[in-house]
Parts: structure tokens; sequence; C-alpha cells
């Protein structure tokens, strides 16, 4: 019978993990397009697949050290017009058959100069409890100094549930408690202007490895701009057994501005512009042909 339950329990995560990741694949999907709108869509999304391959990702201990995978789709897809993000992709790399987060996410951006001039934009940042590294044709683009976030306890946090639904929901009341303001350059006084950000609607990724004490977690995004996540935050279900894991959350950042980050009304994080840069960095290439 115990092993009939924890079957049952397993399948119910799994759907839920897939619909998930449908939705946040999904969430940007325009309601109707013309058949030349759809190809050109399919045609950019296929060349972002190829340049996310292109990344190769591992724990920076030796160079002999297998490479990550790369999930065969996107977690999430977005725009940023005013940045000049036409068109964008969240991908998301890890061990070899793990379940659990993510060790590596990197941003790949369809994007384009104030001039018209179009280039592929990158942000790679880590989500890994130890150091890794990324290298893009041949080039070493990202060695971190630190692990990708610290986990902190929620408190005031409820007792995790046991049904998987019932935690999903959980988790989306704890990710409202979090609020942020970035700050933005303004494109005509060129000075940094405070914004508050807002969270996606849908999270980006849910994960769970049990063996490892990782009974459930999700990665939310907060944005300004279009359904850019320019931050991200993890709040997972952690503990040797689930009656007694403990909520706990990781914040990541993918921007250049400043930006403070409040869990209730206290400041539960913040980084100065073009700071920290121990976890995570950008690039470009160009040109970037349609």
């Amino acid at each position: 019978m115990i092993a009939v339950r924890r079957a049952s329990h397993m399948l119910a995560l799994v759907a839920l993990l897939a619909s998930s990741n449908t939705l946040a694949s999904a969430d940007e999907q325009p309601a109707a397009e013309s058949d030349a709108a759809a190809a050109r869509r399919a045609a950019r999304l296929a060349n972002m697949k190829l340049l996310a391959a292109q990344i190769q990702m591992r724990k920076a201990e030796a160079d002999e050290t297998p490479f990550f995978n790369l999930r065969p789709e996107p977690l999430f897809r977005y725009s940023d017009q005013p940045r000049g993000f036409i068109d964008a992709t969240l991908w998301a790399w890890g061990p070899a058959g793990s379940t659990g987060r993510p060790a590596v996410l990197a941003k790949v951006e369809a994007a384009i100069t104030p001039a018209n001039e179009p280039y592929w934009h990158f942000c790679v940042v880590s989500l890994d409890d130890e150091l890794v590294t990324a290298d893009f044709e041949g080039a070493r683009r990202l060695a971190t100094t630190k692990p990708g976030f610290e986990l902190r306890k929620i408190p005031g946090a409820p007792e995790g549930a046991a049904r998987p639904a019932a935690r999903q929901r959980q988790m989306k009341d704890l990710a409202a408690r979090f609020t942020a303001t970035i700050y933005n350059t303004n494109p005509d006084t060129k000075r940094p202007e405070p914004q508050e950000m807002r969270l996606l609607a849908t999270p980006i990724h849910r994960y769970a490895d049990e063996a490892a004490g990782l009974w459930d977690g999700m990665i939310f995004g907060l944005t300004t701009n279009g359904t850019n996540p320019d931050m991200l935050f993890v709040i997972e279900l952690r503990g040797d057994k689930l009656s007694s894991a403990k909520w706990k959350y990781g914040i990541v950042k993918m921007t250049i501005a400043e930006v403070h980050v409040r869990l209730d009304r206290d400041e539960a994080w913040m980084s100065p512009r073009n700071s920290p840069r121990e976890t995570w960095e950008s690039f470009v290439r160009k040109p970037r042909e349609e």
C-alpha cells in the first residue's frame, strides 16, 4: 500500500511538473499570427535553440567533468520591446538524469540596437551549489567564484503540504510575498530611475528530487518590461523527511541594473548596478541574421 501511495504521489507530481512547464513555454504565444509571422517565429526559435546548444556548461572542478545536459525546450519565451529584445528564450542545463534544480540558466535573445542593427544577446547565470563554467564559441564566458545563491528560510511559512497540488498553491502564495524595485536607465535622461517589478503570472519551472531531500521547488520571475525575467527567485521545500521539511528561497540576478528585493516589507536582498558578477555574465554576438 505504501508503494502504491508513493507511485500515485510521484505520478501526480510529474503531471503537475509537465503542466506547469507547458504553461510557462506557452505563456507568451500570440493569440493569432499570420502564416509568415508564425514561420519567422518558428525559425527564430530554431536559431535560438542551436545557439543554446553551443553553450557548454560544466562544474568548474576540472576540465574532465562531464558537460551538463541542455533541456530540449526552453523554460520560457518572452520579449522586451523597450530594450530591443524582440524575441527571447530562457534555457536550462543540469546533470544527466537530474530531476532537481537546474545547474545553469541562460537567456538567448534576438535583439536590435537603437540604430536597427540586429544582434544576439546572451546572459548566463548559475543556480548550482558548486562553482561552474560556461564556454561559447571557444571562449570562457562565465567562471563563477561562489555558489549561485544562498538558500534562506522563509519566516512564517506553513508546513509543506503532503499533496503536490497543494504545495503548488503554497509556493505561489509564498512567491506573492516577494516584491522588488529595479533602477533601469531612462533612455532619454540616461539616469537610473526606480521601477516596481511585477511577478510573472506563470512560474517558470517546477522540479523535485526527493532522494536528495528536495521535495518540491519552483523558479519564479520578476519583470518590468514586457515579460523579461530580469530577476529570478527559487522557492524550495527541503528536509530529510517531508513532514519536517522547511520552505526556503534563493535570489538570482540577470540584469546589470541595481535591484532591491523585499520579503513582505523587509529588504531581503540587494545588488548595486553592474554587480555582482560572481555568478552571472552577459555577452553579445554580431551580426544576427534572420
